[in-house]
């Protein structure tokens, strides 16, 4: 295991991806965060490990469109990575690089670096479902033809766009078998582990069961931003919290949006301002969606947070809208909920008997085995990042 782990980050929930690989290490190591967001997460030293954080937030002008915005703040980005990385001048042969995409422009320009430097270079795999959609549109084939065409020749492959996974990473850590077969075929020269789904197991932290639903916000296959999709949903968050009044269920709703649509938050505070008992949650001021406390159950329309309350032991589930599972096509019926009333008596059933929740969150993770690794396999994740 090299002693330096070096973690680039530009998300919240990648603070959390970090926080469960710092907990597989044993052997003695320095980790430094590099960290591209003004919200972060508080990540703690273990015995074996110091953690240190370096913000490389920078503060970009919108330049007129989406996406120089996007090159504009990865340029500005990458110049102070870049520098970071030159100062603290670690030996190559003693550095690992930890990337949780690749499709970024510093993730890609990093692991560009580690190829031609001669470190360790890691991609963890984060999200894989709404990689179709984004490969599969015209903007994307157009940018990547660009990249492919005058970008790469000209060394400037970074400031392109690249497929997920093909950007150079020695080491691949995937969530289960289907993602370690597609990452196999992307990237025939990486060694890829099939470690499972990387978050840090929320019981360890003492927090305690509070009575809530967690209801998670559009945030993948197109959902961000998508007016019609928001306007389904809100019709949802009625159904639900209407539910929960007429049953008398002593139980809080808490709605948490996405960072990149916190837009919404006053559409969704007017339309739903006669329920007592939803709580708007803003994922930019509360990063962590478990820092108050492990809700009984979480659902959502077609966020992957599902997941992540999974890794937390929280049985969850995706609602059908209007006839339709907006959610990832493999899922298992265990994880579908056709209607709300269903969801309901579940947790009328879950107050009056504690073992029924565990019992749930069992037989659901169980029946996603074979696609997704819940919990996440410690030893594979420790033995990799020893070998990288």
């Amino acid at each position: 295991m090299n002693s330096h782990v070096v973690f680039f980050v530009d998300a919240p929930q990648h603070y959390r991806i970090v926080a469960a690989i710092v907990r597989t290490l044993v052997a003695p190591c320095d980790v430094l965060v590099l960290a591209a967001t003004a919200t972060s997460l508080p990540l703690r030293d273990t015995d074996h490990v110091q953690v240190r954080v370096h913000h490389v937030a920078v503060e970009a002008e919108y330049v007129g469109s989406r996406i120089l915005n996007t090159l504009s703040i990865g340029r500005a980005r990458l110049k102070v990575v870049r520098a970071y990385m030159k100062a603290i001048a670690l030996d190559p042969c003693d550095l690992t690089v930890v990337v949780c995409n690749d499709t970024g422009i510093v993730q890609r320009d990093l692991l560009r670096a580690g190829r031609l430097a001669g470190w360790s270079t890691v991609l963890v795999q984060d999200g894989l479902t709404e990689t179709g959609y984004r490969e599969n549109r015209w903007g994307f084939r157009i940018k990547r033809l660009i990249t492919a065409l005058l970008l790469e020749p000209l060394g400037l492959g970074a400031y392109g766009t690249s497929r997920y996974g093909e950007s150079g990473a020695s080491v691949i850590l995937a969530d289960g078998p289907p993602a370690a077969a597609f990452f196999r075929r992307r990237a025939p020269a990486a060694r890829v582990v099939d470690v499972g789904f990387l978050r840090p197991p929320v019981a360890d932290q003492g927090l305690g069961l509070q009575p809530r639903i967690l209801f998670w916000a559009v945030d993948f296959l197109g959902g961000l931003q998508n007016e019609a999709l928001h306007l389904a949903q809100l019709t949802m968050i009625e159904q639900l919290a209407g539910s929960i009044e007429r049953a008398k269920l002593d139980l809080s709703l808490q709605v948490r949006l996405h960072p990149r649509d916190v837009t919404y938050m006053p559409q969704y505070g007017e339309r739903l301002s006669g329920y007592a008992c939803i709580k708007l949650i803003d994922s930019e001021k509360m990063p962590d969606p478990f820092a108050d406390g492990v809700p009984m159950v979480s659902v959502s329309l077609q966020s992957a947070g599902v997941f992540d309350a999974l890794a937390a032991c929280v049985p969850s589930f995706f609602l059908r809208c209007d006839g339709r599972n907006l959610g990832p096509a493999w899922l298992p019926a265990a994880l579908i909920l056709e209607d709300v009333s269903v969801l309901i008596d579940r947790l009328k059933t879950m107050r009056e008997h504690d073992h029924v929740r565990t019992e749930l969150w069992t037989m659901q993770v169980k029946s996603i085995r074979s696609t997704m690794r819940i919990p996440f396999e410690v030893e594979a994740v420790r033995l990799a990042l020893q070998s990288a």
